[in-house]
């Protein structure tokens, strides 16, 4: 899931597995770069949390690495 929390922060997002997945997946991580390639809503920058990074399969940790 891609989302926000923390009163619904525009400029911060948190990626976790689905409830049903024990992978994250290169889509929320595609998903992740789409959103920080746009400008912050309110501060500086945006922030991600990846909850249990161990758990992204290995193209979603090349994509999260990759610039661009």
């Amino acid at each position: 899931m891609l989302g926000t929390t923390v009163d619904d922060h525009p400029d911060l997002f948190v990626v976790t597995r689905g409830e049903d997945q024990r992978l994250i997946g290169i889509d929320r991580i595609r998903a992740l770069k789409q959103e920080f390639s746009l400008t912050p809503a309110q501060g500086d920058c945006r922030v991600a949390v990846v909850v249990d990074a161990e758990r992204l399969t290995p193209f979603a940790s090349v994509i999260l690495t990759t610039p661009g």
